[in-house]
């Protein structure tokens, strides 16, 4: 009994005590947050108080300060870590003037001995103009929030048409046209580049992408983030009709990067010039891209395209490429992919239908075409190969690989001159009941020696005539060659129309 009550006492005084070292930080806090910036038990903390500061003049503290005229700053620079950033054209009553505002309403707690006051300095690089925004950092926020504005008003002529405009922030987003609600109008831009880490890029419906004009005037860069457009904006699709969709209609080059998990979540994207877009892990969703080339860096990641008008060439991914997944609707124009001898890389290509060449050097990975109208250039050595050719086809087909399965289908006539050769790899040629062909198999050990007859198998029932010789296959009668260079096995098989165009 005794033992038990010193045992209930001891808990009881513990507890207490246990309660006032609660009471006491509780108090510190509050005391803190009456005293912002003065330190008790080792904290501090820090608050905004939502000052908003309207930038007028240079503050280099080494430099006499310099008067901002806005209408003639032609390049301007804004570096920050987790500030917002926004690029509007309205009006508002807060807003009275045109150029930059900083709003400052981040508050919380942070370490007395690290502690990072909240800073802005303006200063001149050159001719460009910087700002510099040092935020406040913390171990615990109450309001993580800091704006940086670049504001015209409706009330003016003044725009930004003139002005080169560079972001660079880590966490935080950036966002171009501002509202739509109240009495709004489109933002203009000569040039726009950003970097961001984790933060979204986003254009809103109040931005006039055709007052970029300039080499490389858009340049977007996120690792983690999105970029991504509300902007409605008109295209014409593969079966001619206009549709009307999110996206970017733009007069110059253009360059995307997504260094990390980030997406390029944009429905149209039509470029007048060059597209270059940068996707080392994340997501490419684009439905529908027009473009002179389109240029893709990647390692990994799942590239996901609808309509592609004009070359798509992966040839920039050649030092870096691993597996990206690459999945294509309709391509018009040539598709070109090459691993530079990487044995690790094992690309997955899916295209529904090509209009253009196709040019891919691999030793390992997937191709997968549903209907090539365009020449075939495949060097592969492990490779899975499964092409089938449009009925009309009539142009160069040359493929090597060593060990993967390389499967054709033929939907309409075999061309003249086609060429297969594997080494241990099986060959499989489907056809339909309008080829007429002839196929020449030889070994593949540079003897030119016909391959055995137990080595081919030919699977046409009696619908189809043909005629095999120790020395090549003849289907219907064809003269068309096609030249298959194997020490594996080749299977000739007569299907439905239906199966190679489903």
């Amino acid at each position: 009994m005794a033992q038990e009550k010193i045992r209930k006492g001891f808990f009881f005084y513990f507890g207490m005590f246990v309660l006032l070292l609660i009471t006491v930080f509780f108090i510190c806090l509050v005391v803190m947050m009456f005293n912002p910036g003065q330190t008790v038990l080792w904290m501090q903390y820090f608050t905004g108080d939502g000052q908003n500061v309207y930038i007028t003049s240079t503050n280099a503290k080494d430099k006499e300060d310099i008067s901002i005229n806005w209408a003639n700053v032609t390049d301007l620079e804004i570096r920050c870590s987790y500030a917002d950033v926004k690029i509007d054209r309205n009006k508002n009553s807060k807003l009275t003037k045109d150029g930059l505002y900083i709003n400052n309403s981040s508050k919380g707690f942070c370490g007395a001995a690290g502690a990072v006051p909240y800073e802005y300095k303006v200063y001149y690089e050159g001719p460009k103009l910087i700002v510099e925004v040092k935020e406040s950092q913390g171990f615990l926020f109450f309001s993580k929030d800091v704006q940086i504005t670049l504001h015209a008003s409706t009330e003016r002529s003044m725009n930004f048409d003139n002005l080169n405009l560079t972001v660079k922030t880590t966490e935080g987003d950036v966002e171009v046209g501002g509202t739509t609600v109240g009495e709004t109008d489109n933002v203009k831009l000569a040039s726009l580049n950003v970097e961001t880490t984790t933060g979204d890029i986003a254009f809103t419906d109040k931005f006039d992408f055709s007052s970029l004009n300039s080499d490389k005037a858009l340049s977007l860069k996120t690792t983690d983030g999105d970029i991504l457009s509300t902007k409605k904006v008109l295209y014409t699709n593969s079966k001619g009709a206009t549709q009307e969709a999110n996206g970017m209609v733009l007069g110059c080059d253009a360059k995307f990067v997504v260094d990390g998990k980030g997406k390029v979540n944009v429905n149209v994207l039509r470029v007048s010039g060059n597209l270059e877009l940068t996707c080392a892990r994340g997501v490419l969703d684009i439905d529908y891209i027009s473009a002179a080339k389109t240029s893709v860096a990647c390692i990994e990641g799942n590239h996901m395209f609808g309509e592609v008008y004009g070359d798509l060439s992966y040839t920039n991914s050649a030092d870096t490429i691993l597996a990206p997944n690459i999945i294509v609707d309709y391509l018009k124009g040539d598709f070109i992919l090459s691993t530079d001898g990487n044995a690790q890389a094992e690309p997955d290509i899916d295209i529904k239908k090509i209009d253009g060449a196709v040019s891919v050097i691999s030793d390992k990975g997937e191709i997968d075409i549903k209907q090539a109208s365009g020449a075939i250039d495949i060097d592969g050595k492990n490779m899975k190969i499964n092409l089938i050719f449009a009925e009309n086809f009539g142009d160069v087909i040359n493929i090597v690989n060593e060990g993967g399965k390389v499967e054709l289908g033929f939907i309409g006539t075999v061309p003249n001159g086609a060429k297969v050769k594997t080494t241990g790899g099986d060959v499989i040629l489907n056809f339909t009941d309008t080829a007429r062909f002839k196929v020449v198999p030889v070994k593949n050990d540079g003897s030119s020696e016909a391959l055995s007859k137990d080595n081919i198998s030919v699977n046409i029932g009696s619908q189809k005539f043909y005629n095999q010789t120790d020395a090549d296959i003849t289907i219907d009668g064809g003269s068309d060659v096609v030249n298959v260079i194997t020490n594996a096995k080749l299977w000739l098989n007569l299907v439905a129309k239906a199966t190679l165009t489903a």
